[in-house]
């Protein structure tokens, strides 16, 4: 019994010197705020602190809305913040870009907000090379290739970088100058072999290899190299649909179809990969018969009311279907849209006309 006694005493004290031990440090931390309380982040630090997190939203959770939302409200907080300026413009160009590209939709309220920042930051550094490209950006955005193709010069006269090589590049290839483009290309790997322009550089030289060359083997190696080199979920996106149309190249249609659902995992409404997935489902046919491949382009052109292929596919079908009347609307629509469909290089565009007016011809 005393030692039951003696063992009760010995955890009451314990307890009791764990609780007098809480309620110290409780009682010194209320003292230690009180005698030496915390200064305030200033204002440039908060705007520091949500600029962090606005990079780390759109880098890791490829969130941009939010990386726009953070990147404003730290403008507000450092409206002289040349940085966040930077980066805003930057968000709101990427945001403009993937409804043009991916959508066919034209945002020139972002775009314009993007310019009048890039202008606010060379007001103040005439020589800052990133501000000059982002500007080249928007003017290819906005279709002033001369302009756009002035600022990368000018970049480029600042400071030789991959950045700058890589965007010059681009404008070449649009202009159908593909050995310049491609030379333009390489210059821009040299500088930059490992780094946040190579994974996006390896896939235009994969697209060059195909479109130009007719080269599988070499589009095919660059594109699964463009999965490794990256965690961009738009650029993992792009080689997934470039690896389902050499699949489809090869008539190896399963496979397609596997590599385009991938790309639709990232990017559900995009109308090009829904062209590709229609394609597939079309060759493949499955249970579903044809069903599937007519709902994936008539999504299409929903999202992209001037999207002159999918016009195209679904008219040759209902012309297959003798449909006449369904395909001669169809390849009507078409005409009308491959005038302004953004999507289309020059060639590409004379072309798809002199096809679907021939199509019209067979449908009437």
């Amino acid at each position: 019994m005393e030692k039951l006694n003696q063992k009760t005493i010995l955890i009451v004290v314990i307890f009791t010197i764990i609780a007098i031990g809480l309620v110290w440090l409780n009682f010194s931390e209320r003292i230690k705020i009180i005698l030496f309380p915390e200064k305030p982040l200033s204002q440039e630090q908060v705007a520091k602190n949500l600029l962090e997190e606005a990079k780390k939203a759109r880098k890791e959770k490829n969130d941009i809305n939010k990386a726009r939302g953070l990147l404003n409200e730290a403008l507000s907080e450092d409206p002289l913040n040349n940085e966040i300026k930077y980066f805003l413009a930057v968000n709101l160009l990427e945001e403009a870009s993937l409804k043009r590209n991916y959508e066919g939709k034209a945002d020139t309220v972002s775009i314009n907000r993007a310019e009048s920042l890039v202008n606010d930051i060379l007001a103040v550094d005439q020589s800052y090379a990133p501000a000059r490209v982002l500007l080249g950006n928007i003017y290819e955005n906005k279709g002033d290739y001369q302009k756009a193709l002035e600022e990368y010069e000018k970049a480029l006269a600042i400071k030789k970088s991959a950045s700058a090589l890589f965007y010059k590049a681009r404008l070449k290839e649009l202009d159908g100058k593909y050995k310049e483009a491609e030379d333009l290309y390489n210059q821009a790997l040299e500088i930059e072999p490992t780094g946040s322009k190579t994974a996006i550089i390896v896939l235009k030289l994969s697209q060059m290899a195909w479109l130009n060359q007719n080269n599988t083997f070499v589009a095919e190696t660059g594109a699964k190299r463009v999965l490794e080199l990256t965690d961009d979920f738009y650029l993992k996106a792009e080689a997934y649909h470039m690896l389902a149309n050499l699949a489809l190249a090869q008539n190896k249609n399963e496979l397609a179809l596997e590599y385009i659902n991938k790309a639709l995992e990232i990017y559900p409404n995009w109308s090009r990969a829904l062209l590709v997935r229609g394609e597939a489902e079309l060759r493949t046919m499955r249970l579903l018969g044809i069903q599937p491949a007519l709902d994936d382009w008539q999504k299409a052109i929903e999202i992209d009311p001037n999207f002159t292929l999918a016009y195209k596919r679904l008219g040759e079908v209902n012309l297959g279907l003798r449909k006449v009347k369904e395909a001669e609307k169809l390849f009507n629509q078409g005409l009308k849209a491959v005038k302004i469909d953004p999507t289309l290089r020059e060639p590409e565009r004379e072309f798809l006309e002199k096809e679907l007016v021939g199509l019209l011809r067979q449908a009437k």
